[in-house]
């Protein structure tokens, strides 16, 4: 009978405990729901909301495609960032007018022309000159920007070339002004010839030169997000007849600014009515490429059809013989294409922003 009791006893105890686990177990499922509910609900909700976005929104690509748990979100801006970078029309660039006057310069130890047109001032010292590669060639086009700029880009884009454009705004030329921002994207170089190119009124005086510069320069720079080049050729060469009376004078201010000017080593003669076709102009300018010369004088005005006409055959021929058209980078050694290095050597040796280079050095031993 105590045997059978002492079971009972056991027996009610183990079915109390059980019913006291599950109404805890039962407690805390009711507990754990009450406060997970929320949450499933509103992960419910989202998933929702994005699936109703519209399509102009698409959704990120699943993270197992990307490259660390972070990566969507990171990388989900740069989609947009090609729309952000869009180049700026050149109208909204800025225009810089040059350089400031670099710190050598006791601005109170100028004066006439010199102490004028403080802000045209080249951006820093050359460096060291170097000689053009062999098998380089430099097509220059002076006179441009015109109707004919857009078409010989082309041209030089389909033979992978560049080239040097001295530009100028003469009489007629101010609705071709936007092809300069054209020529400086294609990656050729943009640089000064002229604003006005009538030499009577630029060669008047070094300050009438000055300021003939300075407007073509600010004008190339507005263009070009202030890219134009320190390197820069005379109307008619360093050595024109009108530029006699002030060339020394003239030849030295423009050193000491930090321009260089380069002349020119081969000529297509496209200037001159009597050589004035394509045929003749190719041929003048193999010519001068075979026999040595690496900076090729050409023009780009509205007249020189002949010049276009003649520009594939002459890169054609260039790029069977193992020829290269660059575009004239600002530390080519001048003293090769210049007519008046009695007069550039000793100014050069007179301002920081040039060093000369051995080969003037020993071609002219009398200037060291």
């Amino acid at each position: 009978m105590g045997n059978r009791t002492n079971r009972y006893r056991r027996a009610r105890g183990r079915t109390a405990l059980t019913v006291a686990v599950t109404a805890v177990v039962v407690c805390a499922l009711s507990f754990g729901a009450y406060t997970l509910a929320p949450r499933l609900l509103g992960h419910f909700q989202n998933v929702v909301d994005a699936g109703n976005q519209p399509d102009s929104a698409p959704s990120a690509p699943p993270a197992s495609s990307m490259p660390g748990p972070s990566a969507p979100a990171a990388s989900a801006p740069a989609l947009s960032a090609p729309a952000v970078s869009a180049p700026v029309p050149p109208a909204s660039n800025p225009a810089p007018s040059g350089g400031a006057m670099p710190a050598w310069i006791d601005p109170a130890s100028l004066s006439g022309y010199a102490a004028s047109h403080p802000s045209l001032y080249a951006k820093g010292p050359v460096g060291d000159f170097v000689e053009a590669p062999k098998g380089t060639v430099y097509l220059t086009f002076d006179d441009g920007p015109s109707a004919l700029t857009a078409p010989l880009l082309q041209v030089l884009d389909q033979y992978g070339a560049k080239a040097t454009f001295f530009l100028c705004d003469q009489s007629g030329m101010d609705g071709y002004m936007p092809e300069i921002r054209k020529i400086y994207e294609q990656g050729s170089t943009c640089a000064v010839h002229s604003y006005s190119h009538e030499y009577k009124k630029i060669y008047a005086s070094v300050d009438a030169f000055l300021d003939d510069f300075q407007k073509m320069y600010d004008k190339i720079n507005a263009e070009t997000d202030g890219h134009c080049a320190r390197v820069f050729r005379f109307p008619g060469g360093s050595n024109a007849t009108p530029n006699e009376k002030i060339r020394e004078d003239l030849l030295t201010e423009m050193l000491r600014r930090g321009f260089v000017y380069y002349d020119w080593d081969g000529d297509s003669r496209d200037a001159s009515d009597a050589a004035n076709s394509s045929a003749a102009i190719y041929q003048n300018v193999v010519s001068a490429i075979q026999n040595g010369s690496q900076v090729i004088l050409l023009h780009n005005t509205g007249a020189k059809q002949a010049t276009l006409d003649a520009m594939p055959k002459i890169l054609q021929w260039g790029k069977e013989n193992g020829y290269t058209f660059a575009a004239m980078p600002e530390n080519l050694d001048p003293f090769y294409y210049s007519f008046t290095n009695k007069l550039m050597i000793p100014a050069m040796q007179k301002t920081p922003y040039f060093t000369p280079s051995e080969a003037m050095q020993k071609k002219y031993p009398q200037y060291f």
